[in-house]
């Protein structure tokens, strides 16, 4: 958290190698945050620029009421979310649907490590794709909280502050998220 102020105050300075080394220490976990907030599509890479756009924008606007980390998140939900009804508007105006295209970078993966390892590799595969299918069938409010706090690990107090929401509805909602997950995913378990 120390080493974030310093950098916001370096970049406040005029220094704006202080934004890329926020931009480099924050980047994989807004991708993260992302894709579990609109799906694993191509338009993470591009959501995550936008933003950290609106971030280097408001970045003179921030107080430092909460860690810049919390603040950038709460950026990363929100754009998450504006993507999120950008898609259904879509949906809702287009009559062609879409379908996700798979490369055929499975088949040479598995050419390289063997078929030991490709075995592996495809059940691995196979068990992101169901607990992304069974995501994508819980509601949004519950799939954000249920990433933040299981997949990237923030506390109950961060996703709060992220989701502008108290500390029980960030419980109330993980908790129905698991309910939901675990009746999703009941066939899949042993």
């Amino acid at each position: 958290m120390e080493e974030d102020l310093e950098l916001v105050e370096r970049f406040r300075g005029g220094d704006e190698r202080a934004f890329d080394a926020l931009v480099e220490k924050h980047y994989q976990r807004v991708c993260n945050i992302l894709s579990y907030t609109v799906g694993a599509t191509s338009t993470v890479e591009d959501l995550a620029q936008e933003v950290f756009i609106k971030a280097y924008h408001a970045l003179g606007l921030y107080r430092g009421e909460s860690a810049f980390s919390t603040w950038l998140y709460r950026i990363t939900v929100n754009v998450g979310l504006d993507e999120l009804r950008r898609e259904k508007r879509r949906r809702v105006f287009s009559f062609r649907r879409t379908s996700e295209h798979r490369g055929d970078e499975g088949d040479l993966a598995e050419a390289i490590i063997g078929q030991e390892g490709a075995d592996h590799a495809l059940e691995q595969r196979e068990l992101t794709e169901i607990l992304q299918r069974a995501l994508k069938k819980i509601p949004e409010k519950h799939r954000i909280v249920f990433a933040l706090r299981e997949v990237e690990g923030f506390t109950y107090g961060e996703i709060a502050d992220m989701l502008q929401c108290s500390i029980g509805t960030v419980k109330s909602r993980l908790f129905h998220a698991r309910l939901k997950l675990r009746r999703y995913l009941r066939p899949y378990l042993r």
